[in-house]
Order: structure tokens, then C-alpha cells, then sequence
């Protein structure tokens, strides 16, 4: 099977890098191309393309583009393993109702209390933010995200009114012309 060369080192359909895949998908959905041309393309072979677009459309259910590139990001840095805390468990929807609750906490400190009271050990950031993402339960049945909040300070009395007095002369300035 020929494999796309890049840097000295082979791909396969296992090992291509995701922005590669995603360029497979689009040429093939948007372009409408073979996939000999687009082993011409992008060195990438017609089987392997082949694997993985059908592979995305698998995934994703259709042959809907955002479907299929969400359909190749990485489920598990750890294939084939069971999930430390499994999707819709009492825990898993504890510690997404910790998370909510002290919000001004990091994730990992949040959700500890809930992690020691089932006897774990401390879990990594990146399976609690996992957690907070794609588990789901009743109370909050969307993706829990945290963004960086800015560390501006609160406004005064007489800023307050600086700011008044500007969007008053502003909207007066439009309401003239």
C-alpha cells in the first residue's frame, strides 16, 4: 500500500494528521474529487483516502461537512481503555454539578471533593475537562466550558457617568443626522 511521504516518515489511514484529513474531506466533498486526484494532491494514497472519508461519514452519520470534521477529533488519548468515570454515571453527573456550583474553581478543584467521596485518586485536568464537555446529565445537558474572564476592575460612580454622558452624546449626535 503506498502512503503519503512527509518528512521522511509514512502515513497510513491510522497516523495521518487531522488537518490532513480534514483537507481529504473537503476536496472530496466540496471539490467533488476522486480520490486519484486527490492522492495527486496531497501524496496521500487512494486507499487510505478512501479509508478515511468513509470512516468520517461513518462516524458522523451523514455526509454533512461539520459533522464529519467534528467526526475526527481525537475521542480518547486512550483507545480501547474503559473511561475512568463512564458517561452517565452518578459521578460523571456529580462532578459536572460541582463544576457548576463553585464556578469560580478550577476544574480539578471542584470536582475533587466528588472524586475522593468515590474513592479515586485525583484524575488529570484533561479527563475532568473532558467530563465537563462531553458528558451530559439532566440539570445541565449541554457542554460545560470556562473562559477566560478579564481582570478589569469595577467601574466607579464617576466613571459610571463618564460613560453615560458619552453614549447620551453619541445617540444624540446619530438622532441629528
Amino acid at each position: 500500500m503506498a502512503h503519503h511521504d512527509r518528512g521522511g516518515r509514512s502515513y497510513g489511514a491510522y497516523d495521518t494528521p487531522i488537518a490532513m484529513k480534514g483537507a481529504i474531506i473537503a476536496l472530496r466533498l466540496l471539490s467533488k474529487l476522486q480520490y486519484q486526484e486527490i492522492e495527486r494532491q496531497t501524496g496521500v494514497s487512494e486507499s487510505t483516502a478512501a479509508k478515511l472519508y468513509n470512516k468520517a461519514k461513518q462516524d458522523a452519520g451523514n455526509e454533512d461537512l461539520h459533522d464529519m470534521l467534528a467526526s475526527l477529533c481525537p475521542r480518547s488519548a486512550r483507545p480501547g481503555m474503559k473511561p475512568k468515570v463512564p458517561k452517565d454515571t452518578a459521578l460523571s453527573h456529580q462532578i459536572r454539578q460541582d463544576i457548576l456550583l463553585f464556578e469560580d474553581y478550577p476544574f480539578e478543584e471542584a470536582a475533587a471533593p466528588a472524586i475522593a467521596a468515590a474513592g479515586l485518586k485525583p484524575l488529570a485536568r484533561s479527563t475532568i475537562e473532558n467530563i465537563a464537555w462531553e458528558h451530559r446529565d439532566p440539570l445541565c445537558p449541554v457542554p460545560i466550558v470556562r473562559g477566560i474572564r478579564p481582570k478589569k476592575p469595577a467601574l466607579d460612580a464617576a466613571q459610571k457617568d463618564t460613560r453615560f454622558k458619552h453614549c447620551s452624546w453619541i445617540q444624540d449626535t446619530i438622532n441629528r443626522t
